[in-house]
């Protein structure tokens, strides 16, 4: 709901992580996403960044009929080399909320590259087809064993034993790191 208008919109979100050739578990094929994009276009909705729903819910600013986000997780190469020009062509745009510990400063011309670089994130934005958002800095899931660890711990959830006064900072400075 707009906190000016009182009005309720909804806004779903279609979250996607990668998109490459094998299309299989979190990830969709090239053609796949192309058609699920085309299809959203054609049955009219308008994809808005979360900067324009927060400018919803805070300013009353009009969103358009339709409005749906579309997001990638973890900042994939692919969200480039792949998902972006869908993006252009079928006129949508996405946010792709990055890990930020993962993205490089420069291409070394490694093919198995698996992230984006912090140029590619420039150039998209620039684009106006895409906003990036935090995913995190460092804490997505490699130092605790991921949701599969003993502890069952996933990134940003609590530890066992954690008390929410050591977890505030220590999520929270991780946050405020992701998005320096």
């Amino acid at each position: 709901p707009s906190a000016v208008s009182g009005e309720t919109v909804q806004v779903p979100v279609l979250m996607y992580h990668d998109v490459s050739y094998l299309g299989r578990g979190y990830s969709k094929t090239p053609e796949i996403f192309e058609q699920q994009m085309r299809e959203l276009k054609d049955a009219g909705f308008h994809t808005v960044f979360f900067s324009q729903v927060i400018d919803y819910v805070e300013h009353g600013t009009p969103l358009p009929e339709k409005p749906i986000v579309i997001t990638f997780d973890d900042g994939y190469r692919s969200n480039y080399d792949i998902a972006y020009p869908i993006l252009q062509q079928t006129g949508m745009k996405a946010v792709i909320a990055v890990v930020a510990h993962n993205m490089a400063a420069e291409d070394t011309g490694d093919p198995l590259r698996g992230h984006l670089l912090w140029s590619e994130m420039r150039e998209m934005v620039q684009s106006g087809w895409v906003e990036i958002g935090s995913h995190t800095c460092n804490l997505h899931n490699p130092q605790y064993g991921g949701s599969s660890a003993p502890d069952g711990i996933d990134g940003v959830m609590r530890r066992r034993g954690e008390s929410q006064s050591a977890y505030r900072p220590r999520v929270g400075g991780d946050l405020a790191a992701s998005m320096k």
